[in-house]
């Protein structure tokens, strides 16, 4: 995949940014500090992973305006697409955005495609290992270097997921732990110590007492005691319990005798309400109140009723109010007739005037009429004389117009057919349609061979993986060795179970046997079905192989069957099919482009045609219209040769002076008008101002309305503010009426209360409520007394018997408590005793009859022997298996370094121009060391920053490579990774990132510095200038400057010198990238890639076929305590077997190895699937085979991009191609359901976790399992 085009809509500093052409391998895009590269880096992760929240915060909204996003156009083996992503200012912050990936035609495709073009590469693995800044390169040189190497050699030396680096350090700590030099002991000597005190034990523990049958005897009468004790405690306290509850109420029953004394004392009362002397007094109140308030709405309202006696109107003008009124609003009108009245006078006699000047003017400059005529013609002879000549005029102008409209057209029709005849004559043909036809027929089948080609690709590829598995499934017939010994220590372990039952059981040395048998049966019966069905899962598996098999010859059979019929009809032709078919397609693209030519030529032809029958039909019209004129002279005695102007003069004169006439008369009507409407509005205003009685101020009419009006305002005051003076008297009339019910109301509501006493005067009402009052207090507080004697008692005891035993008794009763609680104490202390010693009893019998010491002792100091056995003979095996390990790792370290620090080593010998050799890992010291030309061992450590830094741009580079050889190819993007590199070192880079570039990958690499920028340029990359900030512009690449053929120079030790301290970036948090993943990628990629081929291999699941005889092997003794390396699992990870080796040898395993974890069995390979991931043609819809992924041998890229498909405008055609829609690829007959997997290359996919042994190198040495053997043998 490369990144051909980058549109910035809206984006940190960045709006309306456009960098085109950018499909080329190397490019390095410079800018200066703040140009805004390190936004472009952050808007190509963005857009195709999406807004983080540290990207909202820092890049939207843009500086300079725009919508936040935009687009990048992106090319693979899938075609053309362009991916387009923005986000909205309202968006939460944990918002991706909206994306839209579009292909080459124009059809949106869902988000799952960019998944595919991106090769299953997550967002960490894209920001830490394609796109990638100065930071990303000092944090991954920050990584503990230890860690790396120890995962590195976890896998280029583990055995089947066991590493040796952790073999080794577990044996050297089973060592330790057997046999300690320092002060903490071990095993053996903590089993030496047991030995001693054991015995100890058993000298001890040989004596018992005979106490038993005394002491059951001394607690058989203790109990009888106490049973008699507790008898009598039982009668104390039943008889206690009412003493002590009258004791308890004693106190607040004296207080409710007190109350029920008082009570009686006061003697019976009427009930009244509560507040009820508050209430009387409030009504008292309120009648003095309103009897005042009635004395002061009596002297408002004789004030107001004199007041509105005192107010004078005339009623007259006010019943005239409707007609000043309307007279009013015509005041305006009034003027504007007088304005109006005397404009018109004026206009008039200006009309007449130019009346008689015109009329004189027209009969002298006619000449043949004279002056009388003019008004004495008729207006008939006007009409008969002014339409011929119209029609003369009109029909000379059409016929001009015509004439010219048929030149221009017959000029054209020539001009087309030059055209046409040009075109036809270059190319041979003389129906356009039909060859238009033949050309989309051909077009169409070639692009339907090329669909077939792709299919039999595909089948082939299947086929060949299909032979693969197979033979991997006839080699690796068996099950695997891990699962065979796993099952094995099962089943070993379920028969020593079953014989520790039936042994122990005979001898007593278990007390449940029965469980022991049980359980090794379910361990031994398990393994057996275990084994059966894993042979049966295998069986199975190589059945669906075959079928699936057979399926693809097939539909292999068939697809070639279709290629030949499409061979035949196709026929034979120079070139290659893609060839062929670009030129049809080209071929029919210039076809179409000479329709619209054909449909011009024809229209004009029909439009030359129209208008000669037009000319010739204004040709006859013209001449009909001459002769209509004379005709019409003759009519009116007027001479056939009379010139058309001077009829016209006359008519148009006649028509004038008629019209003037008509105008003044129209005017002097309109005058007549105004005046009588002047006149009878100014008498409806002298009538109106004598109707009212006023004597008017003036004669003119519009200050007489004034007049009225004013005093029609006046009095219409005078007689408003008199309604306000009767209302406020009518609103004081019903304020009295109100305050007179108030008060009969409160007097009625205070006689009630008085009367509900039984009481005549206020003061008798008073001492009644107080009574009143008094006994509620007094039934509140017995109330109060009576819950807490309930509460007290608790319904323990009836409250009548307690009150009747207080009433008997009275003082005495505290003494008889006393009394009773005394008794009670005694015997309590008593019991106690008693309990005491009879639980000293009972625990003495318990010891006596629970001590099994002895026998304990003797059991345990026999274990004890064995396992001081077990371990002098495990801490010597371990001693040997430690040597033999040694071997083994000096063989790997020198011989054995993953394919991805190879790489790398060639990779950094060329930065460093040849002074450092290698980068390599040795197993003791799990350090990551370089290695220079004296072949010297350096630390990371001791180098400088810009040579680690070139250590780690060199480990970049090696993983990019594995990504693109397991189908991930996508752009590298660097923002200034080399700053810290010298002026050699420079060029060295630039050098190699060409090379690599050459490769198949594109480079984009942004630079701030000048020289690095020429350098580069010299190195033949595409040279790019980003604009200054908030410029709308396209980027254009600049020409690339020629290569400057220099001498390699000698390397040398060159002082580094410290870099210019960079601009500050803010740049976003980072997530912690740990080396070691990527390592372990690289490594697992190496084992995998097949150079053959190029396609990434994953193995099936091993299917067994029957057991070959094995061969006799002599027995191996491993050690107890060896601890196993915790197996990695993986989900869907199909591990690759090696090739068949000798049987394993056998093993005897003792009773107290630790059994490792129990790795997890690999899923069925039916419920995986896979899917083509390289192909030529994309259709709108292909079937998922479960083809493995893999990537195709690497090509070289081509020099030519092939020509993009303009699609055509939408014009008129003759007729329209015949497309023939390619068939569909015929799918596989059973198609699983695609299950969900993490995505590919991911921090924490499985395959990040592969290993296998590399076939490819011939003389390594054997497993580790074959070391062992030969040092065993040896020995």
């Amino acid at each position: 995949m490369k990144i051909q085009e980058i549109e910035i809509d809206g984006f940190g500093a960045w709006t309306n940014l456009k960098l085109q052409e950018l499909g080329g391998d190397a490019t390095v895009i410079y800018g200066p500090n703040e140009a805004g590269k390190s936004t472009l880096l952050h808007f190509v992760r963005t857009v195709i992973y999406g807004f983080t929240p540290q990207r909202r915060a820092r890049y939207v909204p843009p500086v300079y305006g725009g919508a936040p996003g935009g687009s990048i156009k992106l090319e693979g083996g899938l075609g053309h697409f362009i991916v387009h992503r923005h986000a909205s200012m309202h968006d939460p912050l944990d918002e991706r955005g909206s994306v839209t990936v579009i292909d080459s035609s124009g059809a949106p495709r869902d988000a799952a495609h960019l998944e595919l073009l991106l090769g299953g590469v997550d967002e960490a693995t894209f920001n830490n290992v394609f796109a990638i800044g100065l930071k990303e390169i000092q944090e991954l040189g920050s990584l503990d270097d230890t860690s790396a190497a120890d995962h590195l050699y976890k896998l280029a030396s583990g055995l089947d997921r066991v590493s040796l680096v952790d073999v080794m350090r577990e044996l050297g700590g089973a060592r330790q732990r057997l046999l300690a030099d320092g002060d903490e002991p071990g095993k053996i000597n903590q089993l030496l110590e047991r030995r001693e005190k054991l015995k100890t034990d058993i000298e001890t523990a040989t004596t018992a007492g005979k106490r038993w049958a005394a002491l059951a005897a001394e607690r058989q009468s203790l109990d009888n005691e106490v049973q008699e004790l507790e008898a009598e405690v039982s009668d104390v306290e039943s008889s206690s319990r009412m003493v002590e509850a009258a004791l308890e109420i004693q106190t607040p029953w004296a207080e409710r005798q007190r109350i029920d004394q008082q009570i009686a004392a006061i003697g019976e009362l009427r009930p009244i309400p509560e507040q009820a002397v508050e209430q009387l007094e409030g009504l008292h109140k309120r009648v003095l109140r309103e009897k005042s308030r009635l004395k002061k709405i009596a002297r408002r309202r004789a004030a107001l009723e004199k007041e509105s006696e005192d107010l004078p109107v005339n009623r007259v003008l006010v019943a005239q109010a409707p007609r000043i009124e309307a007279l009013a609003e015509h005041a305006q009108w009034l003027v504007t007739l007088e304005s109006q009245i005397a404009k018109l006078r004026e206009e008039v006699l200006q009309m007449e005037t130019e009346l008689d000047s015109h009329k004189n003017g027209v009969q002298a400059s006619a000449g043949l009429v004279k002056a009388k005529a003019l008004e004495d013609l008729p207006a008939d002879m006007m009409a008969v004389l002014r339409r011929p000549s119209q029609l003369v005029k009109e029909e000379s102008i059409k016929l001009d117009r015509i004439r010219k409209e048929a030149e221009q057209a017959k000029q054209e029709l020539d001009l087309l057919d030059q055209q046409v005849a040009a075109a036809f004559r270059g190319r041979g043909m003389n129906d356009l349609g039909r060859t238009i036809q033949q050309t989309g027929h051909k077009v169409a089948l070639l692009r339907k061979r090329l669909q077939v080609e792709e299919q039999l690709d595909q089948l082939d590829r299947r086929r060949k993986e299909l032979a693969f598995d197979g033979e991997e499934m006839s080699e690796f017939d068996e099950t695997p060795l891990r699962v065979t010994v796993l099952l094995g220590t099962f089943f070993a372990v379920g028969v020593m179970l079953i014989g520790l039952g039936v042994v122990g059981g005979y001898l007593n040395w278990v007390d449940n046997y029965g469980a022991w048998m049980i359980f090794g049966l379910i361990m031994t019966g398990g393994s057996i079905g275990s084994k059966l069905l894993l042979e049966r899962h295998a069986d199975e598996s190589m059945t669906d192989h075959r079928r699936q098999y057979e399926q693809i010859r097939n539909q292999t059979a068939d697809a070639k069957e279709e290629r030949d019929d499409l061979d035949a009809q196709i026929g034979p032709g120079a070139g290659s099919l893609d060839v062929r078919l670009r030129e049809a397609e080209a071929e029919l693209r210039e076809l179409e482009k000479f329709v619209p030519l054909k449909s011009e030529y024809e229209a004009a032809q029909q439009k030359l045609v129209v208008l000669q029958k037009r000319q010739s039909a204004a040709e006859d019209s013209t001449k009909e219209a001459k002769h209509r004129w004379r005709t019409a002279l003759k009519s009116v005695g007027l001479p056939e040769d009379f010139a058309p102007s001077k009829v016209r003069e006359v008519v148009r004169g006649g028509d004038q002076v008629v019209e003037m006439r008509r105008k003044v008369a129209g005017r002097r009507e309109e005058l007549e008008q105004k005046e009588r409407e002047h006149l009878v509005l100014t008498s409806r205003i002298s009538q109106l101002v004598a109707d009212v009685r006023i004597t008017p101020k003036s004669d003119k009419p519009q200050l007489q309305l004034r007049q009225l009006a004013e005093s029609l305002a006046e009095e219409k005051e005078t007689l408003q503010h008199k309604d306000e003076i009767l209302a406020r008297a009518k609103n004081l009339k019903r304020f009295r009426s109100r305050c007179l019910h108030m008060i009969k109301l409160a007097m009625r509501r205070r006689q009630a209360l008085l009367d509900l006493a039984g009481v005549t005067s206020v003061k008798a009402f008073r001492r009644v409520a107080a009574d009143v009052a008094e006994v509620a207090r007094l039934n509140e507080e017995r109330l109060e007394v009576s819950r807490r004697i309930e509460q007290q008692l608790a319904g323990r005891f009836p409250e009548d018997e307690v009150s009747e035993l207080l009433a008997a008794e009275g003082p005495s009763l505290q003494k008889k408590w006393n009394d009773r609680v005394a008794r009670l104490e005694a015997i309590r202390n008593q019991m106690a005793v008693l309990h005491h010693r009879r639980g000293v009893c009972t625990a003495e019998m318990q010891a006596l009859g629970s001590d099994r010491r002895l026998a304990h002792a003797r059991l345990e100091i026999g274990m004890v022997e064995k396992q001081l056995a077990a371990a002098i003979e495990q801490w010597q095996v371990h001693g040997v298996i430690s040597q033999a390990l040694e071997s083994v790792r000096q063989k790997y370290e020198t011989e054995r370094q993953p394919q991805t620090l190879l790489e790398a080593s060639k990779y950094f010998t060329r930065l460093t121009m040849g002074q450092y050799q290698r980068i390599w890992m040795p197993l003791d010291k799990r350090i990551l060391q370089v290695e220079d030309a004296r072949g010297r061992s350096l630390s990371l450590e001791v180098l400088s920053r810009g040579t680690r830094e070139a250590v780690y741009l060199s480990l970049r580079l090696s993983l990019v490579s594995s990504f693109a050889r397991r189908g991930a190819l996508l752009p590298l993007v660097m923002d200034d990774v080399i700053v810290n590199f010298d002026a050699r070192r420079v060029e060295a880079a630039a050098s190699l990132l060409h090379d690599f570039a050459k490769e198949g990958h594109q480079i984009i690499f942004f630079t701030c510095h000048e020289h690095i920028r020429d350098r580069f340029a010299e190195a033949e990359f595409t040279v790019r200038t980003l604009p200054a900030r908030g410029e709308v512009v396209d980027v254009e690449p600049e020409q690339p400057k020629k290569k400057k053929k220099k001498a390699v120079p000698v390397p040398e030790p060159v002082a580094e010198l410290p870099p210019p301290p960079p601009a500050p970036v803010i740049e976003e948090p980072k997530v912690e990238v740990d080396i070691n993943p990527l390592l372990d990628r690289a490594y697992a990629e190496d084992l995998w890639f097949d150079p053959d081929n190029g396609w990434e291999l994953r193995k099936l699941v091993k299917k067994p076929e029957p057991k070959p005889v094995p061969k006799p092997v002599p027995a191996l003794n491993l050690p107890d305590s060896w601890a196993l390396a915790p197996i990695t699992v993986a989900k869907k990870v199909k591990e690759k077997k090696p090739k068949a080796q000798p049987a394993a040898p056998k093993v005897e395993l003792p009773d107290s190895w630790p059994i490792a974890e129990i790795p997890r069995a690999a899923e069925p390979k039916n419920d995986t699937q896979y899917e083509v991931i390289s192909f030529r043609y994309l259709p709108d819809s292909w079937p998922v085979a479960p083809i493995p992924p893999r990537e195709e041998p690497k090509r070289e890229p081509p020099k030519k991009e092939s020509p993009k498909r303009e699609t055509p405008k939408k014009e008129a055609v003759v007729q329209q191609p015949v497309v023939i829609p390619p068939a569909p690829a015929p799918e596989p007959k059973v198609v699983r359901k695609r299950r969900l997997v993490r995505s590919r290359f991911a921090w924490e996919s499985p395959e990040m976790y592969w290993e296998e042994y590399d076939e490819r190198k011939e003389d390594l040495p054997g497993t580790i399992v074959e070391v062992i053997q030969e040092v065993v043998d040896d020995r």
